[in-house]
């Protein structure tokens, strides 16, 4: 009998701060778009959450992305801290 299961996607999740890549993860598999966003947008949310106070600091700039395979950036979270005056 034929496997009817739809074909995943490898996708990674990719973590900068201050221009620096800290973080590449190992692949997340999936096939629902909506499925991948939700996933990133909580664990982009966890990781602001546990951004510890002394390291928010004047021109942080923080970003979380989710890759395809190809490594093209479908989605990207940041973070942002300035000092206006």
């Amino acid at each position: 009998m034929h496997d009817s299961q739809p074909a995943t996607t490898s996708y990674r999740l990719r973590i900068w701060a201050n221009g620096i890549e800290e973080e590449w993860s190992v692949p997340h598999d999936g096939n629902d778009a909506s499925a991948l966003w939700d996933e990133a947008a909580v664990t982009a949310c966890d990781m602001i959450r546990d951004i510890k106070f002394g390291d928010i600091r004047p021109d942080l700039d923080w970003h979380f992305e989710v890759c395809d395979p190809a490594g093209t950036v479908i989605s990207r979270f940041s973070f942002r801290a300035e000092r206006l005056t």
